[in-house]
């Protein structure tokens, strides 16, 4: 993906490193960071989010990104809902992302202007049933279960998709994202 970034955009620096650790860079010397489908993993490190506020520069941007399945879709949105109650942190979607996410940087102190979309622009892949399951499995949730349980929710999958109306009798199926964005400038 990095090496497509550089192609695209041969005059940034692209870094990588954890967040709680920027020592490679300097106070106040960046313009941007962005986190694509990343910053639930370490929103809650305060030293991480310290070190994203000492590198930007005054003003600079912190643009968080996700594409995040798109629960409009009746099928997706009952996959999405049995799977909700297995992860042990809250799940980090559109509805409730705001609430849990971005609360250390909403109290920070040191980010204002707050912004974020939930734009019209969705990803949609064309998929069938192996392919959705195969998605599916790698998800961290159930990429992490064990056995019986891991074949239980794959199972639940396929019966959904045989069995709700919008799938039972198709063999090609759209799976649709939605791009989440947040920004937030630096003070």
């Amino acid at each position: 993906m990095c090496e497509k970034f550089k192609e695209m955009v041969p005059n940034v620096e692209i870094l990588q490193c954890p967040a709680s650790d920027l020592d490679g860079l300097t106070n106040n010397s960046v313009d941007c960071i962005l986190a694509a489908t990343s910053f639930h993993w370490f929103c809650k490190d305060q030293k991480a989010i310290e070190e994203i506020h000492r590198v930007l520069k005054p003003k600079a941007m912190l643009g968080l990104i996700w594409y995040v399945p798109d629960r409009s879709v009746s099928w997706i949105k009952n996959i999405e809902e049995m799977l909700d109650p297995k992860y042990k942190v809250p799940k980090f979607g559109i509805s409730n992302y705001g609430e849990t996410v971005l609360i250390p940087l909403q109290d920070h102190g040191g980010f204002v202007n707050e912004g974020s979309d939930v734009t019209s622009y969705t990803y949609r892949l064309e998929l069938n049933l192996t392919d959705v399951i195969e998605m599916y499995k790698g998800k961290s949730i159930i990429a992490a279960a064990q056995g019986a349980e891991k074949e239980l929710m794959l199972q639940a999958i396929e019966q959904e998709m045989k069995t709700n109306p919008e799938t039972k009798n198709e063999e090609k199926y759209i799976f649709k994202f939605v791009k989440k964005l947040h920004w937030f400038q630096k003070i």
